[in-house]
């Protein structure tokens, strides 16, 4: 087991993987070791339709590519309270 949380402490501090792709590593990890990381208590927040709309419209932009609206609709969610992650496989929004 030590041996395996040298090698996830190295995937943490390698500078070549941006912090996407190390949060996916750790998430691998916490399934194969049975860690539980991922059953954190969390506080459920009630996301507002206004910022889910605003999340949905920057998703259409980003898919077309269209950057200076997505970044525009991330600068109103973040006045709103809200924070935006993108991931290869979709977005979190979480309090901030």
């Amino acid at each position: 087991m030590s041996a395996a949380l040298a090698v996830a402490r190295a995937v943490l501090k390698d500078e070549k993987l941006n912090s996407f792709e190390k949060r996916r590593l750790v998430e691998n990890f916490d399934k194969v070791f049975g860690l539980k990381l991922s059953e954190r208590d969390e506080i459920p927040v009630d996301i507002p339709a206004e910022v889910m709309d605003m999340v949905n419209k920057r998703e259409e932009m980003r898919k077309a590519k269209k950057w200076a609206e997505s970044d525009a609709l991330r600068k109103g969610i973040e006045a709103k309270g809200f924070k935006v992650s993108d991931f290869f496989d979709g977005v979190t929004v979480e309090k901030i």
